[in-house]
């Protein structure tokens, strides 16, 4: 069981690592795009008040977005904000958005699938179940943070697309 356990701890914490790779990326792109715009509205070129106003609100979508990841890399076990849900029969224990619904003794009880069980190493098996369960509940609050700063980042980049289509289509009138 301590193998399996391992691997398990192994494989929640590559999730850790992709969420955090995710919300960098996310913050890298962000940073960039609120420069470039930054600059075309603040150039020698002064935009129309229609187009600076829209400018702004695309900087807006992707600030938050910003903000949003960067306060991913805040470590914290809880979210208010965030509903983590209830333990089902169908749950995958090696998932870590169904591992951090368990505290780490009912996280090792359905890993035996609820036969009985006391083995030699079961304060070890306690401690890993309960990495397991911290390291999932904060991949899983990562992962909920990128999902809503993505949501800005799409609507900051396919705002412009849809403004451009609603455009051609009055000016073909």
């Amino acid at each position: 069981m301590i193998d399996t356990l391992k691997d398990t701890l192994s494989k929640v914490n590559e999730w850790v690592k992709f969420a955090e790779a995710k919300n960098a990326a996310n913050i890298a792109f962000c940073s960039t795009a609120i420069f470039s715009l930054m600059r075309m509205v603040s150039g020698e070129d002064c935009l129309n008040g229609f187009l600076l106003y829209y400018s702004i609100g695309v900087i807006v979508c992707f600030s938050l977005s910003l903000i949003i990841s960067l306060f991913s890399f805040v470590p914290k076990l809880e979210a208010p904000w965030l509903h983590i849900g209830s333990r089902d029969e169908k749950d995958n224990v090696l998932y870590f958005g169904h591992a951090c619904k368990y505290s780490a003794a009912s996280y090792l009880d359905k890993l035996y699938s609820g036969e009985p069980h006391k083995s030699k190493n079961h304060d070890l098996e306690i401690a890993y179940s309960n990495q397991i369960v911290v390291n999932s509940k904060v991949a899983f609050i990562k992962f909920k943070q990128f999902d809503l700063a993505l949501w800005f980042t799409i609507t900051a980049i396919l705002s412009p697309i849809g403004t451009l289509i609603v455009a051609a289509m009055r000016s073909s009138k």
